[in-house]
This record gives C-alpha cells, structure tokens and sequence, in this order.
C-alpha cells in the first residue's frame, strides 16, 4: 500500500499574538520571519487584536510584512493570509492596498 503524505501547516510556535504585534510594533528591530506563520488563517480575535494597532505599525514595515506573507504564500501553498489582506484593503495608504491586492 502507498502512503501518501499531505502538506501539513508548519505548527506555531508557543508564542502568542500579543507577542507578535508587541514585535510588529518594535521597529528598533526586524521583524522575524518566524512570526509569519501566525498571519495564517489568522483567528477573529487576533485579527481584532491586528486591526487595533495596525496604524500604530510604521508604514514601511506594513508594506514589507504584506509583501513577505505574499512571498510566504507563493512557496508554501497551505498558508493562507486572506484575512489580513481583507483587511489592510481598508488602510489609508495605497501602497498597503495595492501589496494587500496582490
């Protein structure tokens, strides 16, 4: 008989979102790539969480964390970052939008 294995989502590590916008909003250091993950198939109340400070994030690290979940969701297909893309659509900035498009 052949096995067949399924792509499996990466598991998240034990850190909580409240730990990852406390690092979004931290731009005395890069962002880690490793909270990416944490954006998929994000919850309601995370997205809440999300919506709550999303203008407190400078507009350059919104703008490079929409464009690594799109590079994210181009190698890995079982992410899925719907949720935040809806939502940055309603930012003021046209350079969030125009990333959250794509």
């Amino acid at each position: 008989m052949k096995v067949v294995r399924m792509a499996s989502k990466p598991k998240r590590s034990h850190v909580t979102f409240k730990e990852v916008a406390t690092a979004l909003l931290d731009n005395g250091r890069p962002f880690s790539p490793r909270y990416l993950h944490h954006f998929s198939d994000i919850s309601s109340s995370d997205l809440e969480d999300l919506k709550k400070i999303w203008l407190q994030v400078n507009l350059d690290r919104r703008v490079a964390l929409l464009e690594d979940l799109e590079e994210l969701a181009e190698a890995d297909t079982v992410v899925s970052f719907n949720g935040v893309a809806r939502f940055a659509l309603s930012d003021p900035e046209g350079r969030v939008r125009a990333t959250a498009i794509r």
